[in-house]
């Protein structure tokens, strides 16, 4: 493939920081899952199948309680009621429906609870304008908008969990966080007009170098000199060398379920193969036209869906086989449906509502929404029976499963549609409860941070033990309030903790310091402050942290330190000398902004077989905040005049030491 062409076609998305290899990025996202919730969500992924132009909803799903209605707007394109897949007998009569057959893969899907079919999905005042309707939904917008719509959700998204992307691969942020596959022009979902590069096309690319390479083995007797080409390109195309390293690191894992021989499968397979390649992308497009069936519907309506069900099925089973579908979900779109009544020409004119498709291991599976009603027919249209704007599929999506804020639905142009339908939360109820996003979590930086008060679980042999929950016998940590020698004074404390947790894109914990500072990464933060009583001498506390977690630390600490640093520190707990510490405006670039001091030296111990670390005769807590932090200074770093609250320095002679504002005072590691 010639540069230029390549380059034409693969216009660069947002990518991930990183400071390190994936390796070690890995290990900090395992690291940081500090009893956030069943639902760890990093590392998650959203695939997307575009299924243009109009998709007939009706010839999918079949309402079962109106099939005379339906056959009678229908009578030569009908699916006949003894080819129908009762999908689920189980569910309640207005939401009885018919599988069309070719879909017989997802039936099967429905049967072991990974597919969710939402029915009547569309947006108020439709356009039936192919490009304008797909233009409209891929931008967070509905019929009422008539401008040019020059940002779509997914550039929203991704450049507003990524603040520091910068429009170009780099050394340190070479892979691609968002993919399309299947067009060979810019879909609209990435459209910015702050960037010009936010997507990444590798159609033309795939199928010059890797549709081949999944039929058969590259054996050209002019292969050394195609090698020779493709590191020229390679040396020059950032995106292009991460996009083929993945591939060609990556295997197919479906086994015995083929994928189709078809555009979309191999779509399909190249899209897992990247992924099981270990390639970092959030956000992947696929594409399937062919739905515009205004004649002849049925002999070519039901082989595109054939087509859909087995590529998709052979997806999931290739996910599976990987071990990678507990962070993949799939959906289908299509930016309108069809006419409820067929034309003459026995096929179907555009129309404004279709069922969207929710397929993956963490998907609740079922039907959401009730049957469409026939009899709400505005010409052959079914407007009055709109009952899922597709904004609050998404918002859904972004929230409950890649697990984001009301803020970050609002910056995506999401944020009014997470509303009052659905679950409590506001939300369609299509994400399994145990994988649902459910702690309030905001950006900081380039990290998530999961914030909550500790309440109170029991008291133990003077020791009171505290959980995010009364009920869970999981415990965050402890106080004895009264040791011997120490304080004498009944008191109750509130207890406010901060988790860092992997925000899903591979961002790293790093906070990048310029040269001759340190690096840090800190992993919990804590607050303490006195609601009742005062103190008269100190306390022995707890913080239960897996001990495996913190080996991971200093194994993390290590491999940074054998990469590009001179010294590194091992787990390091600090409190601050003055005041509470607020870890969104605290840490920064330039390390701690509070004046710190060590906790103190830790004892390793076991309570109810979870384990703790305890500091002994700690004192001057009340209003105070701490965090465990790690740190790992550059190489040949000398710390001249950094004498400033907060810096954290790793001296020669294999000390730890903070400035607190006034003196270097040493710290315990």
């Amino acid at each position: 493939m010639k540069r230029r062409t390549f380059i034409k076609n693969t216009l660069p998305l947002a990518f991930s920081p990183l400071f390190i290899e994936s390796m070690i990025r890995q290990k900090v996202s395992e690291m940081f899952g500090l009893d956030f919730s069943p639902a760890d969500f990093k590392d998650r992924k959203l695939v997307i199948l575009n299924m243009f132009g109009g998709n007939d909803g009706l010839n999918n799903v079949i309402p079962m309680d109106q099939y005379d209605l339906y056959a009678n707007h229908r009578p030569t394109i009908k699916i006949n009621q003894p080819d129908l897949i009762n999908l689920d007998g189980t569910l309640a009569t207005n939401k009885q429906v018919g599988l069309n057959p070719a879909l017989t893969e997802f039936k099967t899907l429905y049967d072991e609870g990974k597919l969710n079919v939402i029915q009547s999905v569309g947006y108020p005042t439709p356009n039936f304008s192919h490009f304008r309707s797909d233009n409209l939904i891929f931008g967070a917008k509905d019929g009422s908008y008539t401008s040019d719509v020059t940002r779509g959700w997914m550039s929203n998204y991704l450049s507003t969990v990524f603040p520091s992307f910068n429009d170009r691969p780099t050394s340190q942020y070479p892979q691609p966080l968002g993919i399309q596959i299947g067009l060979n022009y810019k879909h609209n979902g990435y459209l910015h007009d702050a960037y010009s590069n936010i997507g990444i096309n590798i159609n033309n690319l795939a199928r010059n170098n890797f549709y081949n390479q999944l039929r058969s083995p590259n054996n050209s007797e002019f292969r050394s000199l195609l090698e020779y080409l493709k590191q020229i390109e390679l040396a020059s195309d950032t995106y292009k060398q991460k996009v083929e390293e993945s591939f060609n690191a990556g295997t197919n894992m479906n086994g015995s379920t083929p994928y189709p021989n078809s555009d979309l499968g191999k779509q399909l397979k190249t899209l897992a193969r990247l992924i099981n390649g270990g390639l970092d992308t959030k956000i992947l497009t696929a594409f399937r036209g062919g739905f515009d069936v205004h004649s002849n519907q049925l002999n070519r309506h039901n082989p595109i869906l054939e087509d859909v069900s087995k590529a998709v099925y052979a997806f999931q089973r290739d996910i599976e086989a990987q071990g990678v579908d507990d962070k993949i979900i799939l959906i289908t779109i299509s930016e309108f449906g069809r006419q409820i009544v067929e034309n003459g020409n026995g096929g179907t004119d555009h129309g404004s509502l279709s069922p969207w498709f929710v397929i993956g291991s963490p998907v609740k599976g079922g039907v959401t929404g009730r049957n469409i009603d026939l009899n709400l027919i505005n010409g052959h249209h079914t407007t009055d029976d709109l009952q899922h704007d597709y904004r609050r599929i998404l918002s859904t999506i972004i929230q409950d499963w890649f697990g984001n804020t009301d803020t970050t639905l609002t910056q995506v142009g999401l944020g009014t549609f997470g509303g009052a339908e659905g679950t409590p939360n506001g939300k369609l109820d299509i994400i399994k409860d145990n994988e649902v996003v459910t702690n309030t979590t905001h950006t900081f930086s380039q990290f998530f941070l999961d914030e909550f008060n500790l309440v109170e679980v029991k008291t133990v042999n003077g020791w009171t033990y505290y959980g995010k929950t009364a009920t869970a016998q999981t415990y965050v940590f402890a106080i004895e309030h009264k040791p011997n020698g120490g304080n004498t004074n009944t008191f109750a404390p509130q207890i406010a903790i901060s988790d860092l947790l992997d925000d899903g894109m591979g961002k790293d914990y790093y906070k990048h310091i310029q040269t001759n500072r340190a690096n840090f990464i800190f992993g919990k933060t804590w607050n303490i402050t006195l609601t009742s009583g005062t103190l008269t001498g100190f306390v022995n506390m707890r913080f239960f942290l897996n001990k495996s977690r913190l080996d991971k630390v200093n194994q993390l600490a290590t491999d940074f330190h054998n990469l590009v640093a001179g010294e590194k520190s091992n787990a390091l707990w600090i409190k601050t000398t003055d005041s509470l510490l607020n870890p969104s405006t605290d840490f920064n670039n330039m390390g701690l902004t509070k004046s710190i001091e060590g906790v103190g030296p830790a004892t390793y111990g076991i309570f109810e077989n979870q384990s703790y670390y305890q500091f002994d005769e700690v004192t001057n807590f009340n209003n105070r905040g701490g965090a465990i932090c790690h740190v790992v200074t550059d190489k040949f770093s000398t710390f001249a005049h950094h004498e400033k609250p907060g810096t954290i320095i790793f001296t020669s002679n294999g000390k730890m030491y903070g400035f607190n504002g006034t003196e270097w005072k040493k710290l315990f590691n």
